[in-house]
């Protein structure tokens, strides 16, 4: 009978060994899954903050253009205004030689002529120029604020990939399989 018995012991404790086995297989398996997808997630994560680091230099480079070319724009803003009353004055001049009645006054009224040819090729250079610079800001916004939307996206989807990592129930799991596999 006591045979029987050290029998009956040695294969319910058997049977507990086979299933504590069993158990850690599954959670063995479980490990290796999780373990996966941490690397996964990880590797993500390093990509979308390399494409965000990426967007906001980027994003900082079309502002720094986008700060040259206002620059740009005001100075030749500054340039018109010059060449404006330049004009006016000039034309002040050319009104006051020709009420003179002076012998000088067609020599100077051609002078006058000659220079209010070139300042009005100056005035309308300066217009293109302007045109040409405006344009250049506007579409330099436009990138920009694509951009500025486009590194948001990279944001919310880092936080929720970095979110998710960390939220994840069986993290725990994994880092407790982890050191007990070390």
């Amino acid at each position: 009978g006591e045979m029987n018995q050290q029998m009956s012991d040695l294969e319910d404790q058997s049977a507990n060994y086979l299933r504590q086995i069993m158990e850690l297989e599954t959670q063995v398996k479980k490990s290796n899954a999780l373990t996966k997808q941490v690397h996964e997630l990880e590797e993500q994560i390093k990509s979308l903050e390399k494409e965000k680091a990426t967007m906001t230099n980027s994003s900082a480079n079309a502002v720094a253009e986008i700060d040259e070319l206002k620059s740009a724009l005001n100075s030749a803003d500054r340039a018109k205004k010059q060449y404006e009353e330049e004009l006016a004055e000039l034309r002040a001049k050319a009104e006051v030689l020709g009420e003179d009645g002076s012998s000088e006054a067609p020599v100077a009224s051609l002078a006058a002529s000659t220079s209010t040819a070139a300042d009005k090729e100056k005035w309308t250079r300066m217009q293109i120029q302007m045109e040409q610079l405006q344009k250049q800001v506007d579409q330099l916004n436009k990138i920009v604020a694509t951009q500025k939307m486009e590194l948001a996206a990279v944001t919310t989807a880092t936080a929720a990939v970095t979110s998710t990592a960390a939220s994840s129930s069986d993290s725990d799991e994994v880092k407790q399989l982890k050191r007990e596999l070390e």
